[in-house]
């Protein structure tokens, strides 16, 4: 029997589903998934809420490409291979694609394939044939990229031999002294520091920028503040950037090629009025589409919501990382439809219903928020559970005002609410295989 609120291990989550690379195998097994999805959703309409009447269970019919998404996205992403756990330490050599998140990781796998790592603090020092992908807190990327690298993070250190491109987001970011990037460089970051060589172009926007290697090709930076140069510091390109101000660091002796400089357009005071009525504007508009489709979900699905965010509570770091994997997994899935050439139309449902599923995760989220401070039981009705979820709407859309910290803090919240959805939805799965009803 399933039971509300309780997560799924991540050994029992890799159970039910074995290890596969992105292939025609995994693509085979997805579409398994997808037919046992359609079975799922008719048995587990008695299952969202005990009130709904045999006549009311056929007209949530209509819904069905709404709660499609919930189920879909999950067995995707275990059909590739991955792993999930608080702790992540891997050592031996992976001869394929590798997904992984958790709290603390640390790779010391070679991989043979693609790599996507997702954590609070990441340590990768494997050698990966292919693509890296590295989303977390606290990074620390070592040993040669095959091919391109995505890196968005908190903090972030980057001593990789990267063969192509290098692509960065994150607060701080160094590009080591023992960091090269064979390709392109592009950025955007609080404070940028390059100690390391780029062979291509460098492009990206920060507050603070500090160049002290050489980079080959030219340098094209927007609304920067300050620029300089180390003792190393060389641009062998043209240097063109946007700035409130000129810096005295640009100049023949650091720059071989043309220097261009643009003022910023626009006044700063004007700049952020614009900003704040465009925050303000999309707040109100964002917090009316949650209250209104938190009115159909509740009304339809009370006992579902509450118990999902129960799930959530008692896996929240689970549910962040399977959260993250849906998040970046299924664009992904939904590419490799489209590239078929005859799967275009899964690859087209796939997308809506990823992005309804992050719509769904927000419901999912604003409750969350309003349950943590007004306590919901089955006893209490409609009315109780849509004030409690109103007011974790209204804080929900205030963390949009808040630069920065509010922002992270939302999407953190909308991953461990998708991330719940996924761990609840594999628990009734399993629950009903159990009782051979799929």
């Amino acid at each position: 029997m399933v039971v509300p609120g309780k997560g799924v291990e991540p050994s029992r989550l890799a159970a039910l589903a074995p290890k596969a690379s992105v292939s025609a195998n995994s693509t085979t097994r997805a579409h398994q998934h997808f037919t046992s999805a359609f079975l799922f959703l008719q048995n587990e309409f008695a299952i969202l809420n005990p009130n709904l009447t045999i006549k009311t269970m056929n007209i949530k019919k209509i819904f069905i490409p709404i709660l499609l998404s919930i189920f879909i996205l999950p067995t995707l992403a275990f059909a590739l291979n991955f792993e999930v756990g608080e702790e992540i330490f891997s050592t031996e050599t992976i001869n394929d694609d590798y997904y992984g998140a958790g709290g603390t990781v640390q790779m010391e796998s070679d991989v043979n394939g693609d790599l996507m790592m997702a954590g609070g603090k990441l340590t990768i020092n494997s050698a990966v044939s292919q693509d890296l992908t590295i989303v977390g807190g606290d990074i620390i990327a070592q040993g040669k990229v095959g091919d391109d690298a995505r890196i968005g993070g908190g903090n972030v250190t980057i001593n990789s031999t990267v063969k192509d491109d290098l692509i960065v987001g994150g607060g701080n970011v160094e590009l080591g002294s023992n960091g090269f990037v064979g390709g392109n460089f592009i950025f955007g970051a609080g404070n940028m520091i390059i100690n390391g060589v780029v062979n291509g172009n460098v492009q990206g926007s920060a507050g603070n920028v500090y160049i002290n290697n050489q980079i080959k090709g030219n340098v094209k930076l927007l609304g920067i503040e300050n620029v300089k140069f180390g003792p190393n510091g060389k641009v062998l390109g043209n240097f063109f950037y946007r700035s409130p101000k000129m810096s005295e660091a640009v100049n023949e002796e650091t720059v071989k090629g043309e220097i261009e400089f643009k003022l910023a357009e626009l006044p700063q005071k004007k700049i952020k009025a614009i900003s704040r009525g465009l925050v303000a504007g999309f707040s109100i508009f964002h917090l009316l589409s949650l209250l209104f489709a938190g009115l159909i979900f509740l009304a339809l699905f009370r006992f579902y919501m509450t118990n999902t965010v129960q799930a959530a509570y008692s896996t929240s770091l689970k549910s962040i990382g399977v959260g993250l994997l849906i998040l970046i997994l299924t664009p992904i899935v939904a590419i490799l439809f489209l590239i078929t050439g005859i799967g275009w139309p899964f690859f087209l449902i796939l997308m809506a219903l990823w992005l309804i599923a992050l719509f769904v995760a927000k419901l999912i989220a604003s409750l969350m928020i309003g349950m943590k401070i007004i306590p919901v039981k089955d006893k209490h009705g409609f009315l109780r559970v849509f004030g409690v979820f109103a007011l974790g709407a209204l804080i929900f859309m205030l963390l949009t005002l808040i630069p920065v910290i509010g922002w992270v803090l939302k999407f953190i919240l909308v991953l461990m609410g998708l991330g719940a959805i996924a761990l609840y939805e594999m628990g009734l799965f399993k629950g009903l295989r159990k009782k051979k009803m799929i």
